[in-house]
């Protein structure tokens, strides 16, 4: 009798327990469901119904930004908790055993590691494989631009046939994903069907259910792991497996590449580790994107949405040969897409640390549960995104509330521990899109139903409900002709009304344009020219060939154009003559375009190319006799062939920046006002005079559409450059305070008190002293300043179109002199302001490098009247570094050694020790994406 009783007792006490605990919490006093406080068996059912994030959401809205959702569980959506959760002390709090459920092979990744030390650690060996620079690099670029044409053509060739569109996004994720962990023995999927099966292995996998029994009861999941799997099956990839075991084996793959990082002999990680962290990124970079695509793809094709899809044809049209990342629209447009549809969207868990910690004004005890989804945190403020349910890109061209816009963008997460791979999903994306809708229009099939595009959640991803996307691709033409249909797993041929087909691309515009190197037949290939056009004049002895487009082809090539000219008429043994002024090239006799299209492959070898890597990214450098090659794109020197009768021409007739090169710009700035020329590719050498590697246009803009460039378009006014000679001593520039008082002396007004300009490495510019364009500009901002009462008052756009005028938008001098003008003692609250504008100036190395020389500049300046300018180093950098205005790499580099190349040595000691705290916070990867103070 006495048992029974004991055992009420006992289930009693239990009770009351739980009950004082669920009614005594700390948690009680942030708002949520009433059932919250006692169970967490609500929120489990809609996570095995895969409606985990719908149902937050919605809490959320009836709630507000803190949500109680379990008895020990709280999730949040504002800007300061995320930045607390995930940024506090560089990594946020540790992560939840959650995360067990991503262990590969039994081993963890780094996106499994729970605590900070541990994370660092791994994430010192691969971060550098993820950086900007490593993505963009031509060998990785290209292979994702080829994948991003093996799409297209599987859309072209499929006529009459069937495709996926589904399948086929994720196979191109998975190809390129794959090409950055191993090539050159990534997938094909997109052509293999052998690797394709792979790829649906991993994606169409079901185990959701499986894992989260496992998760909250692990007892019962080993016990009764068998009969469950009658009803929800565990995650199994035996192909897939296979797959990167067997790749991880090889030691053969190229430098960028993931696996030959993780493989280095310092790092003493044995091959289990090397293929758990291959497969997890493969994984991961699979889903996210492939899905991510989807989403947009099918947004971009609703009637409400064909406006931006016509928009962003317009821009991709309007510039065929422009650079993936200098298109605003294309930017905004995928922007929105992961603001709409983030990769991620879930709640990334993470625990309260011991002592616990306040959060949006509640305190909560140490091991909490917390998190933020970043569905949520991007829809919940109209005040940031207006319609926050509604797709408009738009919003991010506007400059107003930028900031605020990019505190809340939480697609890739933030802090030390968020999205590694951002810059390579967002590269695929961006090709892949461009690629798409240069040539197609999207429209949604009748079949459709918004059912079948519901958000499906699954561990941490989310995937349309139907696991297809029923879109119809009208392939664009001058003509009705019958176009493609694609949806889900169907593309059919059928007639199309003409009204679908009102978007046509500049067809004679896009067949003028031909691959700088005609052996490459990618239609990807970045490095485009125009086709040689000539025209045949006069007769008998008289007769000549008129190289018509000739300033434009050397633009492209970044040679000047009697290097051309001269080449062709020792090549045919013909007299050549050039007339810049008129743009006039002329060779005597009668020579056939395609004869000197040959020819000019024949120089493009010898005198544009990379003998080692073979692009065409070259510096020309003539000095003491010797023609050499400077790749920008590998770093391989190389000296041109002194036995060639061009190469005697070039060391006799040294470029001099004289009246003839003005006229020479002038008739190519004329050509392309004219439609002719698209100059892209490497950036000028020493001797030449281009604006930008990629030409004129930086930073796409010749869009239409974004409110900035028409602006700029409107007021800019080609300006003739002012040229000053190149100084061959510009690496030992006197930094005595002598010389610079000097210097100042020649800078007008107040200007002088605080610019400082010398000559930079390689800078074809020369010594800053006298009144060279950097000076104008210079000028210029100070007497706007002055006349509106402050630099602050001075617009960015009006910044960018006086830089514009001169010529100088693009040059990474321009950067110091930015630095030095529009800053001031407050500059760690002016950079986020005009992160946007330097942003579109800020395009290389070199620019990077003028930044932080400039910083040193204007810190030195002004710590005579403010002493605690070095205390605020750390913050700068941390600023740049946010906003993408510098690389770890640069700036890691640039720390570990003074230099008198910008200021006196003792001043640039002081700026770099001050400095030393953010470097190593850089070096232990405490923090890859700081927030504002």
């Amino acid at each position: 009798m006495l048992t029974p009783l004991l055992l009420l007792l006992t289930l009693a006490l239990l009770f009351f327990h739980a009950l004082w605990r669920a009614l005594s919490s700390p948690l009680n006093a942030l708002p949520g469901p009433w059932y919250a406080r006692f169970t967490s068996l609500v929120l489990k059912w809609h996570e095995f119904r895969t409606h985990r994030t719908p149902y937050i959401h919605a809490l959320h809205l009836r709630y507000g930004p803190a949500v109680r959702i379990a008895p020990d569980e709280v999730v949040f959506a504002s800007a300061g908790a995320v930045k607390e959760i995930y940024c506090s002390g560089g990594s946020g709090f540790d992560k939840t055993g959650f995360y067990d459920l991503f262990k590969v092979y039994g081993r963890r990744t780094m996106f499994t590691t729970l605590n900070k030390g541990d994370h660092a650690r791994r994430k010192r060996i691969l971060a550098d494989r993820y950086a900007n620079t490593n993505v963009v690099r031509p060998q990785s670029l290209d292979g994702i631009a080829e994948r991003a044409a093996n799409f297209v053509t599987r859309c072209c060739q499929s006529a009459g046939g069937s495709l996926d569109i589904y399948v086929s996004l994720h196979s191109y994720a998975f190809d390129c994903v794959t090409h950055h962990l191993f090539h050159p023995r990534g997938a094909d999927s997109l052509l293999s069907s052998k690797d394709e099966e792979i790829m649906r292995e991993v994606t169409f996998d079901d185990s959701l259910q499986n894992r989260l029994f496992q998760y909250y009861w692990p007892t019962a999941h080993k016990i009764f792991g068998k009969m469950l799997y009658l009803f929800a099956k565990p995650r199994e990839t035996p192909l897939a497996d296979d797959f990167v075991l067997d790749t991880c084996a090889q030691t053969d793959t190229a430098s960028f590449t993931l696996l030959n990082r993780l493989q280095g002999p310092s790092f003493n990680l044995d091959d289990l580790d090397v293929a758990a962290e291959c497969l997890d990124h493969m994984a991961a970079g699979i889903d996210t994107t492939g899905d991510a695509l989807c989403f947009l793809m099918w947004e971009l094709s609703q009637p409400r949405s064909m406006t931006y899809q016509r928009r962003l044809q317009d821009e991709l049209r309007a510039n065929p040969g422009a650079n993936f990342d200098q298109l605003p629209f294309l930017d905004a447009v995928v922007m929105e897409g992961l603001r709409c549809f983030p990769a991620i969207p879930m709640s990334l868990p993470r625990y309260v640390p011991a002592g616990g910690r306040t959060i949006d004004g509640f305190f909560l005890p140490g091991g909490t549960a917390v998190s933020c989804q970043a569905y949520s945190v991007q829809r919940t403020d109209a005040g940031v995104f207006p319609e926050p349910d509604a797709f408009r890109p738009e919003r991010w061209l506007a400059p107003k509330g930028d900031a605020e816009r990019k505190r809340l963008f939480f697609a890739f997460a933030s802090g030390g521990r968020g999205c590694v791979g951002k810059h390579l999903a967002l590269t695929e994306m961006k090709l892949l899109l461009q690629a798409v809708y240069s040539r197609f229009t999207t429209l949604p099939d009748a079949t459709m139903t918004p059912a079948d595009m519901e958000m499906s959640d699954q561990l941490i991803s989310s995937r349309p409900a139907g696991q297809n996307n029923l879109v119809r691709s009208c392939q664009q033409t001058p003509r009705a002709y019958p176009c493609t249909e694609l949806y889900g797993g169907k593309i059919n041929v059928s007639q199309i009304p003409a009204c679908l087909f009102s978007l046509q691309p500049n067809t004679a515009t896009m067949a003028s344009l031909v691959n700088v190197r005609r052996d490459v037949s990618d239609p990807f290939y970045r490095y485009k020219m125009e086709r040689l056009q000539t025209k045949i004049e006069g007769k008998g002895n008289g007769i000549k060939t008129v190289v018509v487009n000739l300033s434009s082809v050397a633009q492209s090539l970044a040679r000047p154009g009697s290097y051309l000219i001269k080449y062709f008429g020792f090549e045919l043994g013909a007299q050549t003559n050039l007339d810049p002024a008129d743009d006039r090239w002329i060779i005597n006799g009668a020579h056939e375009a395609n004869k000197l299209q040959e020819l000019l492959d024949g120089f493009i070898s010898k005198f544009v190319l990379c003998k080692k890597c073979k692009n065409p990214e070259t510096d020309v450098h003539i000095k003491d006799g010797h023609i050499t090659l400077d790749c920008k794109a590998c770093g391989q020197r190389t000296d041109v062939d002194l036995r060639l009768k061009l190469s005697g021409f070039m060391l006799k007739n040294v470029p001099k920046k004289t009246k003839k090169d003005k006229a020479e710009r002038r008739a190519a700035r004329k050509a392309k006002q004219n439609g002719k020329g698209d100059e892209n590719g490497s950036g000028g050498d020493d001797n030449s005079d281009q604006a930008s590697p990629n030409g004129e246009d930086v930073g796409g803009i010749e869009s239409d559409d974004d409110a900035l460039t028409r602006k700029i378009k409107s007021e800019a006014q080609v300006l003739e450059n002012k040229k000053v000679e190149v100084k061959d001593d510009e690496w030992a520039v006197d930094m005595s305070e002598e010389a610079v008082k000097a210097r100042q002396q020649q800078l007008p007004g107040e200007f002088k008190q605080k610019l400082v300009l010398n000559g930079d490495d390689e800078d074809e510019e020369g010594e800053g002293g006298g009144n060279t364009v950097y000076d104008q500009l210079g000028t210029w901002i100070q007497e706007q300043a002055e006349q509106k009462g402050g630099v602050a008052a001075v617009d960015d756009i009006e910044i960018y179109v006086k830089a514009k005028e001169l010529g100088i938008e693009a040059k990474h001098r321009t950067v110091l002199v930015l630095v030095q003008t529009i800053f001031d003692e407050n500059i760690c609250a002016q950079i986020s302001k005009r992160a946007a504008m330097l942003k579109r100036i800020v395009s290389s190395e070199r620019h990077e490098k003028a930044l932080l020389g400039g910083t040193e500049r204007l810190i030195g300046h002004l710590a005579g009247e403010h002493p605690d300018m070095y205390e605020k180093i750390v913050k700068i950098l941390q600023l740049y570094y946010h906003h993408d205005l510098v690389s770890e790499e640069v700036v890691t580099k640039w720390g570990k050694k003074a230099s008198k190349k910008y200021v006196d040595l003792a001043t640039s000691k002081k700026v770099r020790k001050a400095a030393e705290p953010f470097i190593e916070w850089l070096e232990n990867a405490e923090e890859d994406d700081s927030e504002e103070e």
